[in-house]
């Protein structure tokens, strides 16, 4: 499956989220690029970090004029889906400058997000208390649905689950306009982001599928929780 889902995109929220504890070091530079102001984070944490990437590729049978790569599956007599492995891939600070442009155009999308997911939280810590119920929110990491854990009124437990699911299902209805509006920008800056740090060329780049995109975002940033931080300085947003 190579679809795009909500969870796929909250997870990569989660991760930036979760980046923001860690403590692994990244310098912050002056104009010139050059001088080393301030190493931020532990710089004891030396240890190469190391990630595996599985990605899906798309062509039509004309682009490939009938090469059709060995393991592939031929779609509807005319696509051909194939994946390739990427292991043992690691930051390249030659690359330093496209991955902060790439991280410039994702930023914006995800700054909404979390906006919008605090709305989403703020609105139903409003039904708790008119309620007096808790409710169990899931994860940024699973499919599971909300859970009403209490409440006091036991006949107003259906109103209230209605609440929740058109409080959910608007949340969902945002992040879809959210990443709609994101536009080429968006979409760019996480294909080029991807491209970049496993050495994917202009063309392979163009024929990744999306959710394998959406899913090597999301390993990135939680392998690589520095790229999250050292972007929020530089972009001072924190």
């Amino acid at each position: 499956m190579s679809a795009i889902s909500l969870n796929d995109i909250l997870k990569i929220e989660d991760a930036i989220d979760t980046a923001r504890d860690d403590d692994t070091p990244y310098a912050v530079y002056g104009r010139d690029d050059t001088e080393v102001i301030e190493v931020i984070g532990d710089p004891n944490k030396t240890e190469v970090k190391k990630s595996n990437y599985n990605i899906k590729f798309r062509y039509t049978l004309e682009e490939l004029n009938g090469n059709i790569p060995e393991g592939a599956e031929v779609i509807a007599r005319r696509f051909v889906v194939f994946n390739h492995k990427f292991e043992d891939i690691t930051l390249n600070p030659a690359k330093d400058l496209t991955v902060v442009s790439c991280m410039m155009d994702i930023f914006p999308f995800f700054a909404e997000l979390e906006s919008a997911l605090e709305q989403r939280n703020a609105e139903i810590e409003n039904l708790e208390k008119e309620y007096n119920a808790k409710v169990k929110m899931p994860t940024n990491t699973n499919d599971e649905k909300p859970v009403i854990v209490s409440i006091k009124n036991k006949n107003q437990i259906k109103e209230l689950e209605q609440k929740i699911e058109s409080i959910i299902q608007k949340f969902g209805d945002t992040v879809v306009r959210l990443y709609v509006d994101g536009g080429d920008q968006l979409q760019l800056g996480l294909y080029n982001l991807v491209a970049t740090l496993l050495g994917i060329d202009d063309d392979l780049g163009a024929h990744m599928l999306p959710g394998s995109v959406i899913r090597a975002v999301m390993t990135i940033f939680t392998t690589y929780p520095e790229l999250i931080n050292e972007s929020e300085v530089l972009f001072g947003l924190s």
